[in-house]
C-alpha cells in the first residue's frame, strides 16, 4: 500500500506537467490560427512534444510563482513583489520569443509581414 501512494503521487505529477505543457501552447495556438477547440488541443500537445526545450523552459518560467509560494513564506514575501511589477510582463515577452520561433514556420513570408493574401 505504500507504494501506491508513491506511485498516485507520479501519476498526478506527470499529468499536471502535460497539461499545463499542453494549455501554454492552446492559447497562444487559439491566439494566432483558426482552428477547432480539438484541433487546437491536439496540435498543442504535438508541438509541446515536437519543441520540448522550448516547452520546458516555458513551463518553468510559467510556474515561478507556484513555486515561490511552494518554497515557503520568506522567498514569497521577498520575491513576489518584484514578480509582480516585473516578472509578468518578462515571463509573457520570453514567451512570446519562444512562440514567436516556434510559430514562425508555419506561416508564410506575407502574414509574417502582416500583408493580407
Amino acid at each position: 500500500m505504500k507504494h501506491m501512494g508513491k506511485w498516485f503521487s507520479i501519476a498526478i505529477w506527470v499529468v499536471v506537467i502535460v497539461v499545463s505543457s499542453v494549455f501554454s501552447y492552446a492559447f497562444p495556438l487559439q491566439a494566432r490560427f483558426e482552428n477547432s477547440i480539438k484541433n487546437t488541443l491536439i496540435n498543442a500537445l504535438v508541438l509541446a512534444v515536437k519543441h520540448l526545450p522550448y516547452t520546458i523552459c516555458i513551463v518553468l518560467l510559467n510556474a515561478i510563482p507556484v513555486l515561490c509560494l511552494a518554497s515557503g513564506i520568506f522567498a514569497t514575501r521577498m520575491v513576489m513583489p518584484v514578480y509582480f511589477f516585473f516578472g509578468f510582463a518578462m515571463t509573457a515577452r520570453i514567451n512570446c520569443i519562444f512562440f514567436n520561433k516556434i510559430f514562425d514556420q508555419f506561416m508564410n513570408r506575407k502574414q509574417l509581414e502582416g500583408e493580407d493574401e
